[in-house]
């Protein structure tokens, strides 16, 4: 109930940033690689439009009729996830807000193969972290199972601050 509700609440401040989101080049590869991968990392410093872009593609979800999952671990994505209906889970700053949090890196490595073994194609994941912060969970974390098959950075992680010269603009 918890998680629904915080998604709901997400979802509802998500409705103000759609007369001001301008899709970027990033938001374009982040579809793409949900699309082919069921799974993208958007990162980069603050305030570069990570979170605005994965509730964009979120929010894109929900009207296509899937429904958006607020994730702060993976607990909340076992204990919401259904195969009656298309999700899209979102666990924002993933792995911490400012600097990797240990708790937050062990909690996802363990459970890992779990979660990528439940994504498919209507069960998707959006993380958002910074660069940083992903590398060192990427070189703590055990990979085992399923999640050896973890994409390469490069076909998975979008850079939401890598902007051309008309996006700055």
């Amino acid at each position: 109930k918890t998680v629904l509700e915080r998604s709901r609440a997400a979802v509802e401040e998500s409705r103000d940033l759609i007369p001001v989101f301008v899709p970027t080049q990033a938001y374009h590869k982040a579809w793409r690689s949900i699309k082919k991968h069921s799974f993208v990392v958007l990162d980069g410093p603050p305030e570069m439009g990570k979170t605005a872009i994965a509730r964009m593609l979120a929010f894109s979800h929900l009207l296509s009729g899937w429904q958006a999952v607020d994730c702060r671990n993976p607990e909340d994505l076992f204990s919401s996830f259904t195969d009656l209906r298309p999700q899209i889970f979102i666990a924002d700053d993933a792995f911490g807000r400012t600097e990797y949090d240990p708790v937050l890196g062990r909690m996802w490595e363990r459970d890992l193969s779990r979660v990528f073994h439940r994504l498919d194609s209507r069960h998707r994941l959006v993380w958002t972290t910074r660069k940083h912060i992903l590398m060192r969970a990427r070189r703590d974390m055990d990979l085992t199972g399923r999640a050896t098959r973890f994409p390469s950075p490069g076909e998975v992680v979008v850079t939401a601050d890598d902007l051309s010269v008309e996006e700055k603009a």
